[in-house]
């Protein structure tokens, strides 16, 4: 609430998360926030959260493995369907969040 600077809401996720990077998405027409963050453990975590006033009103959370370093960039390529996200291990990664898998996976070309 802006107007009277309430906290309306907070969330908490039981991992430990260092978040290096964060992309966050409202989705106007059914009113849920959609957030992805990269964390210094090689972990993306994927939060969708229901409004206030919906009678399920709940927070959705999903963790992605598969990095090796840490996430630095993430974006939606299709809200709440598929991301990217590039990782200190020098890996590109796109994930279906439908089938919560890496869909592809892109390697840096150049030697250390």
């Amino acid at each position: 609430d802006l107007k009277g600077k309430i906290c309306l809401a907070e969330y908490h996720c039981s991992v430990p998360a260092l978040l290096y990077s964060m992309e966050l998405n409202w989705k106007e027409d059914d009113k849920i926030v959609h957030v992805i963050s990269g964390t210094a453990f090689c972990t993306i975590l994927c939060w969708k959260i229901e409004p206030i006033s919906s009678p399920k009103h709940r927070c959705h959370a999903l963790e992605l493995r598969g990095h090796e370093g840490s996430i630095h960039r993430l974006r939606w390529i299709e809200m709440d369907k598929q991301l990217v996200s590039a990782s200190d291990d020098r890996t590109l990664r796109i994930w279906d969040l439908g089938l919560i898998r890496c869909r592809d996976e892109a390697h840096d070309s150049h030697d250390s």
